[in-house]
């Protein structure tokens, strides 16, 4: 039933802040992503938020599917992880 809710979030274009995100990945080099300046939002997270993007810009070629399937797993994984406890 879920998977039949959000099946068309797959084909969804980028939101609101992916843009925001990509375009500082796009233009800062990688090792400048890392330090806490230019901060989107005021929050400092190069891991899980500018390097992502970064990786997964560089290898989509900047197609949202593969970031929608990189969120998909990365939720299945938290829930596994979840009801593993």
């Amino acid at each position: 039933m879920f998977a039949l809710g959000y099946a068309g979030a797959l084909t969804e274009p980028f939101f609101s802040d992916d843009y925001i995100l990509l375009d500082k990945v796009r233009r800062a080099p990688t090792a400048a992503l890392m330090q806490p300046t230019d901060l989107a939002y005021g929050y400092w997270r190069p891991w899980s938020r500018e390097m992502h993007h970064k990786v997964l810009d560089s290898v989509s070629g900047g197609r949202p599917l593969p970031f929608h399937l990189a969120s998909l797993a990365l939720w299945l994984t938290a829930i596994g992880l979840y009801f593993s406890l």
